[in-house]
């Protein structure tokens, strides 16, 4: 879902070195990852609080994970392949991703966001906010699809679970999300949700995407429905 650009090592020290030798260095922003880190658990455990959950997990990557109901299908075994639908949120409960078509018609948020972002960049079209069609033929950066879209197949996520560690289908998932959902299969069974709440540093990071601003910690529920 992301573009990697690659800066050459050499490129970027003799960047630096021009910006200490005429004595700018001092533009160059540190970045504190256990600060950030700090702040991103401190979001999280205050949605816990809001919330009322009470019990959850800490995983040694600081991940939470919540056991939002155990389910009453088939028990989930090591070695099963898992197929499972996802729902992505932030901290204030906005959806902004989801394999369930049905959660994803309101998109009243996301069409704000485009015109609110096209007030300043002129390769963003203005659209209309009553529309659906404007947003179906918008040009997305990174191949990103928005919440709903008519050309996207909404479809569950796959993936074996095992016990030590476990393979996901989908290349390139973040780190976060792969051990939240470990170990949320670890914990119900079919028909079961689990909610993993991720710090950004697990996430998409300093860089963020097109629609996930840097450092921001996001949400996903994971809800298995079937395994073979």
């Amino acid at each position: 879902m992301k573009v990697l650009k690659l800066i050459g090592g050499f490129g970027l020290l003799s960047f630096i070195g021009s910006l200490m030798a005429c004595g700018a260095a001092d533009l160059i922003e540190a970045f504190d990852a256990e600060a950030q880190l700090a702040e991103d658990i401190e979001i999280i455990e205050q949605y816990l609080a809001d919330k009322g959950y009470t019990e959850y997990d800490t995983l040694e990557s600081e991940v939470r994970v919540v056991i939002l109901d155990e389910g009453d299908g088939e028990s989930i075994e090591y070695n099963d392949i898992i197929q499972y639908d996802y729902i992505g949120t932030f901290a204030n409960d906005s959806l902004f991703d989801t394999s369930i078509a049905k959660l994803s018609y309101n998109q009243d948020t996301l069409t704000a966001t485009y015109l609110e972002l096209a007030k300043d960049d002129d390769e963003l079209p203005i659209l209309d906010v009553n529309g659906l069609q404007e947003l179906d033929t918008v040009a997305y950066p990174d191949y990103y699809l928005p919440v709903y879209s008519s050309l996207r197949t909404y479809i569950s996520f796959i993936t074996t679970h095992s016990q030590g560690g476990w393979f996901i289908q989908q290349e390139g998932s973040i780190q976060g999300f792969k051990d939240g959902t470990h170990q949320i299969l670890d914990n119900v069974n079919l028909g079961g949700r689990g909610l993993m709440l991720i710090p950004s540093s697990l996430a998409y990071g300093r860089t963020g995407t097109f629609l996930i601003d840097p450092n921001i910690v996001i949400l996903f529920e994971i809800r298995p429905v079937r395994k073979r």
